[in-house]
């Protein structure tokens, strides 16, 4: 894992934090979000991930 994406419940922001070192458990990132980022974990939903990308979509990209 080299990125964590937080989406805030109340703002609908989302936030890519890019990693200087690998995390190993999900308790280490929950403690990283809470300690480092000041994020409140019950206001948030993340997901670690190493690969892909973020798009804008419209609903005409999902027309057939």
């Amino acid at each position: 894992m080299n990125r964590i994406a937080v989406m805030s419940y109340n703002t609908g922001d989302i936030d890519i934090i890019t990693l200087d070192k690998e995390m190993e458990t999900t308790e280490e990132v929950k403690d990283y979000l809470q300690e480092n980022c000041n994020y409140n974990l019950d206001e948030i939903y993340w997901m670690e991930f190493d690969k892909g990308k973020i798009s804008f979509l419209t609903s005409a990209d999902f027309s057939v």
